[in-house]
């Protein structure tokens, strides 16, 4: 199985600022496939950042904190998949 990552050099991670990003999907691909290409599912974050996304421990504040950047609308449906995982 291959892995694409796609990095946005021009980008700035929405974080810290720092350039060579990846696209981080809020609400997960495999979770909301119907909002994988909605702009404002899709932020740009460095590496670090990214691992951080991911991360079990620390994941759950940082995707809280991510989820701001949410419409309204979509953050109880966000809150509402963190309580089931």
């Amino acid at each position: 199985m291959s892995i694409t990552v796609n990095r946005v050099y021009d980008e700035q991670c929405c974080v810290c600022g720092a350039r060579g990003c990846e696209r981080h999907h809020i609400l997960p691909r495999g979770a909301f496939p119907q909002y994988i290409k909605s702009e404002w599912n899709i932020v740009p974050l460095c590496r670090h950042h990214h691992n951080l996304a991911h991360h079990r421990a620390h994941g759950r504040w940082f995707k809280m904190k991510l989820a701001e950047r949410l419409p309204q609308e979509i953050q109880e449906l966000h809150k509402d998949y963190l309580s089931n995982i």
